[in-house]
């Protein structure tokens, strides 16, 4: 096991994925530049040390000098996938995949192109409506603009941006107080359930 002190993913998961981290968010993307791919593989083999077998993390674009980072939730994001209006929108936009394997192998084909593909949102746990009204509308006529832009469910929405705002305060309240990352992940793992901010503000931290 590499043993890691500061790295860049672990501040993109405390920052960018904690949602995920936390089981509220199916899946979070961060992007990675100026490093090398040798030594980012030998962080992702880290973290999915301490992520699996619940969360992972996978390459899902690399350019030059710079990669985009898939963390996801593997059950969450299987039974999002599962539902039949999510399977048909994916299958309309060229993904004929019965596994996630190939979701992500042709979401890396398109991410290749480009025009980005905007269903990505629905992978990362976005409604399914909202995605839809976003690539009908270009973008435009949205009723509200936060992590994405809301064109159905505003005071849901509004409600989602704030408990994903939560966990990030979270995640990084802990970790400004000697709390490490690695301790978190440990925590929820050893539950067998994603905790909510009460359980991990309450748990009798050793710093």
């Amino acid at each position: 096991m590499i043993k890691i002190q500061i790295d860049p993913i672990r501040k993109n998961l405390i920052s960018l994925c904690a949602p995920t981290l936390l089981g509220i968010k199916p899946s979070s993307i961060f992007t990675l530049r100026n490093i090398s791919k040798s030594y980012l593989e030998s962080l992702i083999e880290y973290w999915n040390e301490y992520l699996n077998p619940r969360l992972y993390l996978r390459i899902i674009k690399e350019k030059n000098d710079m990669f985009l980072i898939l963390v996801y939730n593997l059950e969450k994001l299987k039974n999002l996938l599962n539902k039949l209006e999510c399977k048909n929108f994916l299958i309309n936009c060229g993904y004929n995949c019965e596994n996630l394997d190939c979701l992500f192998n042709t979401l890396t084909y398109k991410l290749k192109e480009d025009e980005f593909p905007h269903e990505i949102g629905l992978i990362l746990g976005y409604p399914l409506d909202d995605v839809q009204a976003f690539i009908k509308e270009k973008g435009q006529n949205y009723k509200l603009a936060g992590i994405w832009k809301v064109y159905g469910d505003v005071e849901s929405a509004r409600e989602n941006f704030n408990n994903y705002k939560a966990c990030k305060n979270l995640l990084t309240s802990l970790t400004s107080k000697g709390v490490s990352l690695e301790n978190i992940i440990n925590y929820i793992k050893g539950e067998n359930n994603e905790k909510n901010c009460n359980c991990l503000l309450d748990w009798n931290w050793q710093y």
